[in-house]
C-alpha cells in the first residue's frame, strides 16, 4: 500500500475459457480454495488488494494460465495425420498428460477386433502410432477409442471417427471402333472364323480404368457360360491398361455363345491395382450381324422416273442398335447416246429420320429432283445402298434401271 497505509483485503478472481468465474475475498494473502469440476483445464487469474480506506488497486494478471485438473489423465491434440486409406498404414497422434501423477496406460481399440496396448511411468507421452486395416473395406468409417489410466487408476476415455478410403480401383467397359455400349450391354461385331473341328469368335473389350491411391496393374475378365475361351496370354491376365482380346470356342455344329440369337451372356470385368484390391464391371456381351437389306422400288430393270423418285428399301436395323444409324444412298448414270456423259449424285442420313410409319424396317428416302433430271431419257442409272452401324459395319444393295 502507499506509505503510511495498510493492506485490509486480498481478492482472487479466476475466469474459464467461457468466462465462469469465481471470486474470493480474503483477510489472508495465503488462500485454500475449493471449486467446482467445470473450473478443470486452463484457466486465467486476476489479483486485486484493497487498502483500510476501501480502494482496490489496479487488477494484475498473472501471466500464466492455471490448469486445475480434476485428478484423471488428459487427451490432448487427437487427430489423424493425413488421409487413411485400406491397406495402407494410418497414423494416430495425440498427446496424454497427468497433472497429479504419472501416466500408466494408453490403449487404442482400431476399431477392427485389434488393440495396442502402451505402458509409461512418464507424467506426459507423445503417442504416434500407425495401424493397417486389411479387412471390409466397404465399411468406410470406423470408431477408434483411446483409453489413458494414470498411477490413480483414474481413466479417461475419447473417440475418435476415421473415415477410411477403400482404394479400391475402378474399371468400366467404354465404347471403341468395335465395340458398342449401352444399358450395361456390350454389343460387339459377330466376327468369326473357323478351321477343319471347331469355330472361334474374337472378341476385344475396351475399358477404361482408375486407382485413387496406385495404379491398376492387372485385367481379366470371367465369362459366365459352360464353353472355353482363351485370354491372349498364358495366365488369363493382360498388363494392357485400356483392352483385351480372347477368343469364344465352340464345336463346329453347335451355337456360338454370342450368336446373334442367342441370349446376353454375362462378363464381369476385373481390375488388379499394386495393393491387390480388386475393382469390378458387370455387363452382358452380345454379338450381332446387320440384317440384309433389299431395295424394293425401284425394282431391278424399272424404269426410273427423274421428276419423282423415291427410293424405298427394307431391312437394314440390327434388332439391338435400332434406328440409330446412318445411310449413303448413291445414284450414278451413264448415257448411251453420249459415251463421254457420266453423273454421280450422294445423299445421307440417319434411318430413323425416313422410317415408315407402319413398319420399322421399311424407309422412303425422297430424291431432290433438281439433282437426277438433267439425266437423259434412256440413260443406264445404277443405285447403291449403304447402310452403316454404330462399329462400321456396313450392308450394302444395288439395283440398276433406265431413266424414263
Amino acid at each position: 500500500d502507499n506509505p503510511g497505509g495498510i493492506i485490509d483485503s486480498y481478492k482472487i478472481i479466476i475466469t474459464t475459457t467461457t468466462e465462469d468465474t469465481f471470486i474470493r475475498v480474503s483477510k489472508n494473502n495465503i488462500l485454500s480454495i475449493t471449486i467446482d469440476t467445470f473450473f478443470c483445464g486452463s484457466n486465467s487469474i486476476t489479483a486485486l488488494v484493497k487498502d483500510h480506506s476501501g480502494h482496490w488497486s489496479k487488477p494484475f494478471k498473472y501471466p500464466v494460465p492455471l490448469e486445475i485438473s480434476r485428478g484423471f489423465p488428459e487427451i490432448k491434440a487427437l487427430t489423424i495425420i493425413d488421409t487413411a486409406w485400406y491397406l495402407k498404414p494410418v497414423r494416430l497422434r495425440f498427446d496424454a498428460i497427468d497433472y497429479n501423477g504419472t501416466i500408466k496406460s494408453v490403449i487404442i481399440d482400431w476399431g477392427d477386433s485389434r488393440i495396442d496396448t502402451i505402458k509409461s511411468k512418464e507424467a506426459l507421452i507423445a503417442i504416434d502410432r500407425d495401424h493397417i486395416y486389411s479387412s471390409n473395406p466397404e465399411k468406410t468409417s470406423r470408431n477408434i477409442r483411446i483409453s489413458v489410466t494414470d498411477n490413480d487408476n483414474n481413466t479417461t476415455t475419447e473417440n475418435i471417427l476415421l473415415q477410411l478410403h477403400s482404394g479400391i480401383p475402378s474399371i468400366a467397359v467404354s465404347s471403341s471402333q468395335f465395340t458398342c455400349v449401352s444399358n450395361d450391354t456390350v454389343y460387339i461385331q459377330n466376327n468369326t472364323y473357323e478351321n477343319r473341328f471347331e469355330v472361334f469368335q474374337v472378341i476385344s473389350l475396351h475399358y477404361t480404368s482408375s486407382d485413387s491411391n496406385g495404379i491398376p496393374l492387372y485385367f481379366y475378365c470371367d465369362i459366365d457360360s459352360p464353353y472355353s475361351y482363351t485370354f491372349n496370354d498364358a495366365e488369363g491376365f493382360t498388363v494392357r491398361a485400356d483392352s483385351m482380346q480372347f477368343e469364344s470356342k465352340f464345336s463346329y455344329f453347335g451355337n456360338s455363345i454370342f450368336s446373334t440369337d442367342s441370349p446376353p451372356v454375362k462378363a464381369v470385368l476385373f481390375c488388379i491395382d499394386n495393393d491387390g484390391l480388386v475393382g469390378t464391371d458387370t455387363f452382358f456381351i452380345r454379338t450381332y450381324t446387320l440384317p440384309a437389306i433389299t431395295i424394293i422400288k425401284p425394282a431391278e430393270g424399272d424404269l426410273l422416273s427423274r421428276s419423282n423418285l423415291s427410293v424405298i428399301w427394307t431391312g437394314g436395323v440390327d434388332q439391338f442398335l435400332l434406328l440409330d444409324t446412318k445411310f449413303k444412298l448413291t445414284i450414278q448414270c451413264t448415257s448411251p447416246q453420249t459415251a463421254s456423259y457420266s453423273t454421280k449424285s450422294e445423299h445421307t442420313g440417319y434411318l430413323k429420320d425416313i422410317v415408315s410409319s407402319v413398319s420399322p424396317y421399311e424407309f422412303t428416302f425422297k430424291v431432290d429432283s433438281s439433282q437426277i433430271l438433267s439425266i437423259p431419257s434412256g440413260a443406264s442409272v445404277f443405285i447403291q445402298l449403304e447402310v452403316f452401324d454404330r462399329l462400321g459395319q456396313i450392308t450394302t444393295a444395288f439395283v440398276s434401271t433406265t431413266a424414263e
